[in-house]
């Protein structure tokens, strides 16, 4: 591994990124999936992203609907 990727490699285990809400939307959907529920997904048309940036904490993403509103989502849960 080259020093570049050992730093990078470093600073990814230091400062975690995680999840990125953002990559949940694919082609105007955002799509609610995971070990929580299994056999079962959610998916909402989104009409415009209000909101997403990571707290110190998760990742938060805030979307308006088509149908349902503004809508919460932390770390790819919709709240």
């Amino acid at each position: 591994m080259s020093a570049t990727n050992e730093a990078e490699a470093a600073a990814t285990e230091e400062f975690p990124q995680g999840l990125n809400g953002m990559d949940l939307i694919i082609d105007g959907w955002f799509h609610e999936r995971g070990v929580l529920w299994p056999g079962q997904a959610m998916t909402l048309k989104v009409k415009n992203v209000l909101d997403h940036h990571r707290s110190d904490f998760q990742d938060v993403l805030v979307f308006e609907s088509e149908s349902h509103g503004n809508v919460l989502v932390l770390d790819g849960v919709i709240q």
